[in-house]
């Protein structure tokens, strides 16, 4: 079984990817973490059965945040809010009143903030290995220090970004060898070192 088909929601000026599969009784719509897209994750066979796993109680949806994968590119660091918004309009275009929301690293503020700002199209959120803020603050010391703390590019290839397994969810950051394996697939993990520095801010 391939990827399902792209399709295209409208985000005022923008262009946002997403894709649909399943057809179960609950809308899962997954916000996924970091630069990781659509398409390459579906070359890697964990993933795209994990996938399939969702799609057999639920109605799943998956999509590209602005600037990343199928999506248009953006200018600058798109604001919370704007992201947020590329989330109501992929639910929109698929005909999704009611939605579980399932968020990873720092998709979490963006499946978070929705749930709070759309109170009553939200069913349940899942919030994975979430971020609240990357750097340490005077209320949240349990978050990341830096420039200690480890969480720097430990990736060896060029242009490419990776980070430690304990920075966040081995799902999320590790690039192991079974990714490279997969034709594709590391290009669904990578961004360059300068989008990455801006995108962290």
């Amino acid at each position: 079984m391939g990827s399902p088909r792209t399709r295209y929601a409208k985000s005022g000026d923008l262009d946002i990817a997403y894709q649909v599969l399943g057809d179960g009784p609950i809308d899962l719509l997954v916000v996924p973490p970091g630069f990781s897209v659509m398409e390459p994750s579906w070359d890697w066979p964990a993933l795209g059965d994990f996938w399939r796993g969702l799609a057999r109680f639920a109605r799943v949806i998956l999509l590209d945040k602005r600037g990343t994968g199928l999506s248009d590119r953006v200018t600058g660091v798109p604001t919370l809010e704007e992201r947020m918004d590329d989330v109501r309009a992929v639910l929109d275009a698929v005909g999704a009143e009611r939605v579980a929301l399932l968020g990873g690293s720092e998709a979490g503020p963006i499946t978070t903030l929705f749930a709070a700002t759309y109170p009553d199209r939200v069913v349940a959120l899942v919030l994975v290995s979430a971020l609240v803020t990357w750097s340490a603050v005077p209320d949240l010391e349990a978050a990341t220090t830096r420039p200690n703390s480890g969480c720097s590019n430990t990736s060896t290839s060029p242009g490419a970004v990776a980070y430690p397994a304990s920075c966040s969810s081995p799902l999320v950051w590790t690039e192991t060898r079974e990714r490279e394996k997969s034709s594709g697939v590391s290009s669904a993990w990578r961004a360059t070192p300068a989008r990455s520095s801006a995108y962290w801010r």
